[in-house]
């Protein structure tokens, strides 16, 4: 390989990784709010029990789970 081909290999690969990185990224912002959203289901049920809120919290704990 010459040196140019070396360098095109190398940024297609790093554009790869950046895909990867943000994509990564992405998933750990959304998990991040499920656990945000899980915590103020929680504080809310321990105040006042409400079934609608315990069928979302469920919810939120099946995809933080998944």
């Amino acid at each position: 390989m010459t040196e140019k081909e070396i360098l095109k290999k190398k940024i297609q690969l790093k554009s790869q990784a950046l895909k990867l990185i943000r994509a990564e990224r992405k998933e750990h912002i959304y998990r991040l709010a499920l656990i945000g959203l899980k915590e103020t289901l929680e504080i809310q049920i321990m105040t006042k029990f409400d079934s609608a809120l315990s069928r979302k919290l469920d919810c939120v704990i099946y995809l933080l789970e998944h």
